[in-house]
């Protein structure tokens, strides 16, 4: 009998610091516009290709800013 294999993905908890400590940075209140979303990729060397920026506008688009709870941005 097999076991399944182990999950290796996923975020994990000191990553999720890091995150946070990151978005702490540009975060106002503790939360973050899109120009703050850039600046933080501009400071870990991202460069999102076409799809990626759209996807990122888009999160912009019913709120100006976003929060981070952790996990995700809302």
């Amino acid at each position: 009998m097999n076991a399944a294999p182990k999950k290796t993905g996923g975020i994990k908890e000191m990553d999720k610091r890091y995150f946070r400590e990151i978005f702490g940075l540009h975060a106002k209140d503790d939360k973050i516009n899109y120009e703050g979303l850039c600046k933080i990729f501009e400071m870990v060397d991202f460069k999102p290709n076409e799809k990626q920026e759209v996807e990122f506008k888009a999160m912009f688009s019913k709120k100006e800013e976003i929060s981070f709870n952790g996990k995700v941005f809302h």
